[in-house]
């Protein structure tokens, strides 16, 4: 018996489909009415999947160009106190209204300097913005 499960087309034995699938409703036989509907939300799921991409690259494109600027408090003997974690990373982005975002950083940073940050948007699409650590007076 051919059934709609998982968003695929399953041939399963008739017992199971019958005493197991159907009952619990975790699949639906593949009548030619339940694939045409199938089909048409499958065309959508992809459209709504290209569109997502096409935005996340469009955040991607406009992250790309952001510079943002972090202070740290250095001691007289050259210690320094505090640090750039992801969590500060994320709240200056989100002030710029950037939310979610998966920012890619193996350590806090601790040290004076440029460095570029790896963001992850999802679907495979990343990208880079760059931190800029100053001494604070």
């Amino acid at each position: 018996m051919k059934v709609i499960l998982s968003g695929e087309i399953k041939e399963v034995k008739n017992g199971y489909a019958r005493n197991f699938l159907l009952p619990r409703k975790l699949a639906k036989i593949a009548t030619s009415k339940n694939l045409q509907i199938f089909n048409q939300q499958k065309i959508e799921a992809e459209k709504q999947e290209k569109e997502l991409i096409e935005k996340l690259k469009e955040t991607a494109a406009r992250l790309k160009d952001i510079n943002l600027d972090f202070l740290l408090k250095i001691g007289d003997d050259g210690q320094f106190f505090g640090s750039v974690s992801v969590s500060e990373i994320k709240k200056a982005l989100e002030d710029l209204d950037y939310q979610n975002l998966e920012i890619i950083l193996e350590r806090p940073i601790k040290e004076l300097g440029e460095y570029p940050i790896e963001i992850n948007l999802g679907k495979g699409i990343k990208t880079k913005i760059k931190i800029t650590v100053h001494s604070q007076p």
